[in-house]
């Protein structure tokens, strides 16, 4: 259509398709994006729920909303299909998901601890906090390492929580 001139769009078939696409690779998204996409996605797994394509497809959309009730959505389906495949990447993904809840809720600990630094009650919660995020985070990746045992970054991981929690002769 370039001889007709005008826009590039002009000469697109499908646009609705089109702005689907668009919107998928956008790295910022309004509410109404991600809900639509979380919708679209459990429409087709739905209609295909032996597919894990369309469990991948509905997981990512569940996750890009960052919402606790989607996230825990998300593992509840990956539980599923683990506990019915026994494929351990729908384990790690799931041990995934628990790490970023994990570093979401240190950070949330964290600005109140900066908030009230002088609180010695709230610094003692949160070093025991802190010490059972490092735990959880270790077992995760213990786990991931036992399953993929060529992955030297959960090994170095490991690593990393070991010396955090004073165990240098295991890291």
């Amino acid at each position: 259509n370039y001889a007709e001139g005008g826009s590039f769009r002009d000469s697109i078939r499908d646009m609705d398709t089109q702005k689907k696409l668009l919107e998928q690779d956008m790295d910022i998204r309004d509410e109404d994006v991600i809900t639509r996409q979380i919708r679209d996605a459990e429409a087709e797994y739905q209609a295909d729920p032996n597919e894990p394509g369309k469990l991948s497809k509905l997981v990512d959309a569940l996750l890009k909303s960052e919402k606790i009730e989607n996230e825990n959505r998300a593992i509840e389906l990956l539980q599923e299909w683990y506990d019915r495949t026994k494929q351990f990447r729908f384990r790690l993904t799931i041990g995934k998901i628990t790490l970023a809840q994990l570093r979401r809720q240190d950070r949330a600990e964290r600005a109140r601890l900066r908030e009230n630094p002088n609180d010695e009650n709230l610094k003692k919660q949160y070093l025991e906090f802190r010490r059972q995020n490092l735990e959880t985070e270790l077992n995760e990746y213990q786990l991931f390492a036992e399953n993929y045992p060529t992955d030297m970054s959960y090994k170095h991981e490991m690593g990393v929580r070991l010396f955090e929690l004073d165990r240098p002769d295991e890291a």
